[in-house]
Formats: structure tokens, sequence, C-alpha cells
């Protein structure tokens, strides 16, 4: 904030996208099952198949598989398992990348940066508001850290703190000019 400026007690506004906590994979087949984990039969004494042990498999929906940073992800049996397991499990795929018979990961891309962003920034270094184009820069930097916002942001508030420091040393200034005059009336 620019010394001499009222601040106004706002929380921060979230102009900045945010990128959605998921990784996204997809595969040519539109129904293709991942076994992350076997089923086996259990037998009984006269061979007969009395239970299945609990297997994990993972299932793309219309070649499509989404699954959370964090939280659980439901697998085809419709059991809940950790995100993170699901996920080291993909990563670690033997068919993770092969375009025809596996599956790859889709990156998100960065959203181009939009008029209402630009406009917002300018208004915050206008008005001096530090406390909003820094939360805007903590945002972006934990999101998409896209150049365009990062790059202006952080030319607008280093303009800020360069005039509330010529502010500074005029206030000063007029403060030693002041005393310079009552020492002379003196």
């Amino acid at each position: 904030m620019i010394p001499g400026m009222t601040a106004v007690a706002a929380p921060p506004d979230s102009i900045v996208s945010v990128p959605e906590q998921v990784r996204t994979y997809a595969a040519r087949r539109a129904e293709l099952v991942l076994v992350m984990k076997p089923e086996y039969p259990v037998r009984g004494p006269a061979g007969e198949q009395v239970d299945v042990t609990p297997g994990i498999r993972i299932q793309f929906t219309e070649g499509m598989l989404r699954v959370p940073l964090a939280g659980n992800v439901t697998t085809a049996q419709g059991r809940k398992i950790p995100a993170a397991d699901v996920l080291t499990f993909l990563d670690g795929h033997r068919l993770l990348g092969d375009h025809l018979e596996g599956f790859f990961e889709i990156a998100q891309s960065a959203p181009p940066v939009s008029e209402d962003e630009n406009s917002k920034i300018m208004l915050y270094v206008a008005m001096g508001d530090t406390a909003q184009l820094e939360a805007i820069l903590e945002t972006e930097r934990a999101g998409w850290n896209r150049p365009a916002i990062v790059k202006g942001v952080e030319q607008g508030l280093s303009t800020l703190r360069t005039m509330a420091d010529q502010f500074e040393a005029s206030q000063k200034l007029e403060e030693q000019k002041a005393k310079r005059q009552a020492r002379a009336k003196e």
C-alpha cells in the first residue's frame, strides 16, 4: 500500500484461475481396464470355487481416466483406495506412453491471460493495493505460473515499492525542511 492512501480491508480477489487438482489419462480403448492387484479364486476341498481374493482394477470410461491428486479413487469393483497409490501404479505401468495398446497422460495447459485478469491487476497497481497484488502473485505461482501474469504483477509491485520509497524520502525532506525553518525562526 502506498503511504498516504487508505487501505481497504477486503479478502484477496481470486481473479487468477487455478489448475484442476487431477491428472487425466486417455486410451484408444474405450473401456481399458488395468489390473493393479489380481483377483484369485479361492478353492474348496473338492476344487470348487468358494470365494475370490479381493483385487484392484482401474477402469477407463469412454477412453478417459481422471485421478485426483489427493483423496480416494473408486475402483472398478466399487471400493475406494487412496489416489496416491493409483498415481504411483499408473506412473510405473508398462503401458504408460503406449498410444496404441496402452494409455498416456494428457497434460493440462494453462489458459491464456484474460482481459479481466489484466484489468484487475492494472486496477490494483493504480490503487496501490500491494496486498491484493501479492495474493495474486502467490496464487499464480502455486497454480499455472504463467510468465505474463507473474512478470506483470512483479513489475507492478516493484513500481509501487519505488513510489513508496520516494514518498518516504520526500516526507523526510519536508520534515527536515520544517525543522530547519523552525530553528531559523528561533
